[in-house]
C-alpha cells in the first residue's frame, strides 16, 4: 500500500481494504491477478469489499464480558491468597485436631492445600487404593495419546504438504498414533470399574446414594468446563493471529448455540455440521449418560451382585448390537479411523455412530464386570498355565482392535456388510477384554513389575491433572493452528514436536485451573456433602470396638479425601472416575 500510487491507495481504502489488513490485500491482489470482476470494480471506485475477520495490529477492545469475567478471576486470585494464609496461620490448628469443618472450608482455595493433594504419596502398601496405583500409569499415557492423535487431526487447519497424510497412513505402523481411539474407551473402562468401588462402600440409603453421586459428578464436570469456556473468552485480549478472528466468532457462535447442551451434558446428541471448536467435550456427556445407567443397575441390585454382572453383560450385549446396527447399510467404518473418504462421511461417523453411548457402553461396562471379579478372586490362586493362556488372549484382542484399522487405510471403497456389522459389534468387546485381564492381573499383584511401572511416583501428578489436560489440550491446539503465521509440514517429527509443546502448555494451565477452579470446587462439594455425616459417623465410630473403629475411620478418609487430603491418597479412586 505505501509503495502503491495514492490514487489506488485513496480507492482501496474508499472500499474498505485498510493497508493493516494483510487477508483483504491479498485477497484483492489475487482477484486482481485474475481479472476478477469485482476486483476491477475495486480500481473502477465502484464497490465497497467487506473483509470478514480481519486481524490488524491494533489491540483489541476490551468489552463487558470480558470485564466482567477478569472481576471473577480476580475474585477467585483473592480468595485464593486469602485461604492459603488462612492455611499458613492455622497449621496449630491443624496440629491440635481443632477447627475441623470451618478450617476446612476457610482452606477450600489454598494454593498449599490443593498442590499437596496433586503431590500427595499413599505409602500404606495395606490400603486398598494402594493397589490400584498403576491407574495413574494408565491415564497419564491415555491423556497422551489422545493429545498425539488430536495434533494429527488439528494440524490439518493449517499445514503444507498435507498429501502427506496419505501416504503416512499407508504404514502398518502408523495406527499406533491412532491409539487414542483405545485411549478413550480405556478411560470409560477405568470410570465403570472405579465407580462400582466406590457405590460398593456406601451403605446408606440407595436412593439418596445415587441421587448424591449424580449431582456431585455433575459438579465436578461442569464447574471446570464453564470455567475453562469462560477464560477462552479473554483470549482475544493476549492471543491473536492471521486467522484468530475466525477461531473467537466461531467460538461464540458455538457456545451461544449449545450451551444448554454443555450444561445439562447432551452435547454427544447435538449433531455438528462443521467440526467445532470444543470437539472433545462429547466425552463428558456420554460419560455422565453411561454414569447414570450403571449408578441405577448397581443400586437397585446391591445385593446381588451375579445379577448385577447380568444386566451389565446384556446391556453391552445391547449396545453392541445397536452399534452394529447403526452401521448396516451405511457409509460409515465401524470404528473410527484418521482418514476418510470424505469430510462429511467423517462428520456423519462421528455425529450418528461415535460420541453416542452405545459405542461406548461396553467398556464402560465391562470396567463394573471386572470389579466384582476382582473382588470374587482377588485371593484366589490362579495356575500360572491359565494365566499365560489370559495374557496371550489378552494381547491378541488388544493387538487386533489396534491393527485390524490398518485395512481400512489401505482398501478402497466399502468393506463387505458382514465384515462391518461384525467389526462393530465386537471391536469393544476384544478392547475391554484386552483391559479387564490386564486391571485385573495388576490389581491382584499378578503382573508386578508391569504394575509397579505404571504406579511410579512421579506419575501421580501427571494424572492428577490429566481431567484439566484433556478440558485444555484441544482448545489450545485449534488456537496455536489459527493464529499461526506460518504453516507446519506434515510430518512425524513436526507433529509429535507439536503434540509435546500443547501437551506441556495443557499440563501447566491445568494446574492453574486445578488451584483457582477444580480442586476448591471438590473440596466444596465434599464438604458440603460429606461434612455432616463425618461428624455423625465419628460419634458412633468413637463407640464402636477398635476393629470397628480402625474401618470407618479408613471409609471416613476416603470419603473425605478431598477435603482434608492430608490424610490419604484417594485420587485413583475419586478423580480416575471422571476422566
Amino acid at each position: 500500500m505505501s509503495s502503491a500510487g495514492t490514487g489506488i491507495a485513496r480507492k482501496l481504502l474508499r472500499s474498505g481494504i485498510s493497508s493493516e489488513c494483510s487477508i483483504g490485500i491479498l485477497q484483492f491482489l489475487r482477484a486482481a491477478a485474475n481479472l476478477e470482476p469485482w476486483a476491477l470494480r475495486v480500481l473502477g471506485g465502484t464497490l465497497k469489499v467487506v473483509v470478514r475477520d480481519c486481524v490488524t495490529s491494533r489491540a483489541e477492545a476490551i468489552n463487558t464480558t470480558q470485564i466482567y469475567i477478569i472481576a471473577v478471576l480476580g475474585t477467585i486470585a483473592a480468595a485464593v491468597i486469602i485461604s492459603t494464609a488462612i492455611d499458613c496461620a492455622s497449621l496449630k490448628w491443624k496440629e491440635s485436631k481443632t477447627g475441623g469443618y470451618l478450617l476446612n472450608f476457610l482452606t477450600a482455595f489454598s494454593l498449599i492445600k490443593n498442590t499437596k493433594f496433586i503431590f500427595k504419596i499413599n505409602r500404606n502398601k495395606n490400603s486398598e487404593t494402594y493397589d490400584y496405583g498403576f491407574a495413574h500409569g494408565l491415564r497419564f499415557l491415555g491423556i497422551f495419546w489422545i493429545v498425539l492423535g488430536h495434533s494429527y487431526g488439528t494440524v490439518l487447519l493449517n499445514s503444507s504438504r498435507v498429501f502427506n497424510a496419505l501416504f503416512l497412513f499407508e504404514h502398518w505402523h502408523a495406527v499406533i498414533i491412532t491409539f487414542g481411539f483405545q485411549a478413550v474407551d480405556t478411560f470409560f473402562f477405568l470410570s465403570g470399574f472405579f465407580i462400582y468401588f466406590k457405590l460398593d462402600k456406601e451403605n446408606g440409603n440407595r436412593v439418596i446414594v445415587a441421587v448424591i453421586a449424580a449431582v456431585r459428578r455433575f459438579i465436578r464436570m461442569t464447574v471446570p468446563t464453564f470455567f475453562m469456556i469462560m477464560c477462552i473468552y479473554i483470549l482475544p485480549l493476549i492471543a491473536s493471529g492471521p486467522n484468530s478472528k475466525e477461531f473467537y466468532n466461531r467460538f461464540y457462535a458455538e457456545i451461544r448455540a449449545v450451551w444448554w447442551d454443555f450444561l445439562l451434558l447432551v452435547r454427544n446428541w447435538k449433531e455438528d455440521d462443521i467440526i467445532p471448536i470444543l470437539p472433545h467435550l462429547w466425552y463428558l456427556s456420554t460419560d455422565f449418560q453411561l454414569f447414570l445407567v450403571s449408578v441405577i443397575v448397581i443400586q437397585a441390585f446391591k445385593a446381588k451382585k451375579a445379577l448385577v454382572v447380568a444386566l451389565f453383560g446384556l446391556l453391552s450385549f445391547v449396545f453392541c448390537v445397536i452399534s452394529a446396527w447403526q452401521v448396516y447399510d451405511a457409509r460409515i467404518p465401524p470404528f473410527m479411523i484418521a482418514l476418510t473418504q470424505s469430510y462429511s462421511l467423517y462428520l456423519d461417523q462421528s455425529n450418528k455412530y461415535y460420541k453416542l453411548p452405545f459405542y461406548h457402553g461396553v467398556c464402560f461396562f465391562s470396567g463394573c464386570i471386572t470389579f466384582v471379579f476382582v473382588q470374587k478372586y482377588r485371593h484366589r490362586r490362579i495356575s500360572k498355565i491359565f494365566q499365560a493362556a489370559c495374557w496371550c488372549v489378552a494381547l491378541f484382542c488388544g493387538l487386533f482392535c489396534l491393527f485390524v484399522r490398518h485395512a481400512w487405510y489401505s482398501r478402497d471403497g466399502r468393506a463387505p456388510e458382514p465384515t462391518r456389522m461384525f467389526y462393530a459389534f465386537a471391536d469393544r468387546i476384544l478392547w475391554s477384554v484386552c483391559l479387564a485381564w490386564f486391571v485385573f492381573a495388576c490389581t491382584t499383584r499378578k503382573a508386578e513389575p508391569l504394575r509397579r511401572m505404571l504406579s511410579w511416583q512421579g506419575l501421580l501428578p501427571l494424572s492428577r491433572l490429566s481431567f484439566g489436560v484433556y478440558l485444555l489440550h484441544s482448545p489450545i491446539q485449534m488456537l496455536s493452528f489459527h493464529i499461526a503465521r506460518e504453516r507446519t509440514f506434515f510430518s512425524h517429527y513436526t507433529l509429535v514436536s507439536a503434540s509435546f509443546a500443547v501437551l506441556i502448555w495443557s499440563y501447566v494451565l491445568s494446574y492453574v485451573m486445578f488451584i483457582m477452579c477444580e480442586g476448591p470446587t471438590t473440596n466444596l462439594e465434599t464438604l458440603l456433602f460429606t461434612g455432616p455425616r463425618r461428624r455423625q459417623n465419628e460419634g458412633k465410630s468413637a463407640e464402636a470396638p477398635a476393629s470397628q473403629a480402625v474401618q470407618k475411620k479408613l471409609q471416613l478418609s476416603f470419603d473425605n479425601a478431598m477435603a482434608c487430603c492430608e490424610t490419604e491418597d484417594c485420587c485413583v479412586a475419586g478423580k480416575v472416575c471422571r476422566l
